[in-house]
């Protein structure tokens, strides 16, 4: 079985239908430095942006969330 092309963040399928990945990249950070990175769907996304600082135990001030698009 060949794989499937991609092309930045459209696969393109056999029989030329287009998906769009929609994976979300989201990041625990303190500060400048990362601490945790997971992928999640956008179903999932919020979910998982509020589980990263609870399963590390606590929270600092200069902790932060971002949520990026991979290219």
């Amino acid at each position: 079985m060949g794989t499937i092309p991609r092309l930045g963040g459209v696969l393109n399928v056999p029989g030329g239908v287009k998906l769009i990945d929609s994976t979300l990249v989201i990041v625990l950070h303190n500060g400048e430095q990362e601490i945790e990175r997971e992928l999640a769907s956008p179903a999932d996304a919020l979910r998982v942006a509020l589980m990263m600082p609870a399963r590390r135990g606590r929270l600092e001030i200069c902790d932060g969330l971002k949520v990026l698009a991979p290219n």
